[in-house]
């Protein structure tokens, strides 16, 4: 087999040699799950940063505007583009789904490794193809799971706060 690299991943694949079939199922399942986790980790780190950078600059433009006599409805403005932009850093879990999705990306590595090396649990193992079909499925429902957990718990803390300001009366909340 020869390698060559993915045109969306900064990584090699194994690529079939001439005569050869290509790689089995669950590797070429575990290639595309290599593409998949490596680009969008890409682009949730891309998002990520992209708020984080928009709500310093925004920020910092805020009391840089009201030293230069920017009228009250400019800075509101600029205030809520602030606020827009955490708000979407929380809806889109950008930095969370980053983390986890290049986490991923490592571990599916580590086990394309462990498969070509024969090593692991792969070096006891009557069927490879069957052995790498079966783990490559619990990483990602791994991840998945723990995704799903990571949002449950900030709805939770979201929802806890808005309760809290519910319960308060009217006058503390002014």
């Amino acid at each position: 087999m020869s390698t060559r690299t993915s045109r969306f991943a900064r990584r090699e694949v194994i690529a079939p040699a001439p005569g050869d079939d290509g790689p089995s199922p669950p590797l070429a399942r575990l290639h595309a799950e290599l593409t998949f986790y490596d680009r969008s980790a890409t682009n949730k780190k891309r998002g990520h940063f992209t708020i984080r950078l928009l709500e310093l600059l925004v920020g910092a433009g805020v009391p840089a505007a009201a030293v230069l006599g920017a009228t009250p409805a400019l800075l509101g403005v600029l205030g809520a583009v602030v606020v827009v932009l955490q708000g979407a850093e929380q809806l889109f879990h950008f930095h969370a789904q980053w983390l986890s999705h290049r986490s991923t990306f490592e571990t599916l590595k580590r086990e394309e490794a462990l498969y070509l090396a024969k090593a692991g649990p792969y070096r006891t193992s009557d069927d490879l193809d069957v052995t790498l079909a079966e783990r490559v499925d619990e990483i990602r429902t791994a991840e998945t799971l723990q995704f799903v957990e990571t949002v449950r718990t900030r709805q939770a803390v979201i929802t806890r706060g808005s309760e809290r300001a519910e319960d308060q009366p009217q006058e503390e909340r002014a």
